[in-house]
């Protein structure tokens, strides 16, 4: 799990940012190319719209979706 900024780059602990999932399997949304696209960042890491952060320790919170 990665939390990152709006250009993609990671973020550290305790900052806030978009929840992202690395090294996972792969999904796409059904007939919708675009929106499967716009669902990775540029390291190809997966989100699905949550919020969030993790601490020092890996813990993850939400906070928003």
């Amino acid at each position: 799990m990665k939390i990152c900024e709006r250009s993609g780059e990671e973020l550290p602990p305790r900052a806030e940012g978009g929840v992202y999932f690395a090294g996972g399997g792969e999904f796409e949304y059904h007939n919708a190319p675009e929106k499967t696209a716009e669902s990775r960042n540029k390291h190809g890491w997966t989100t699905l719209g949550d919020v969030g952060w993790l601490d020092e320790t890996a813990t993850f919170s939400f906070t928003d979706r």
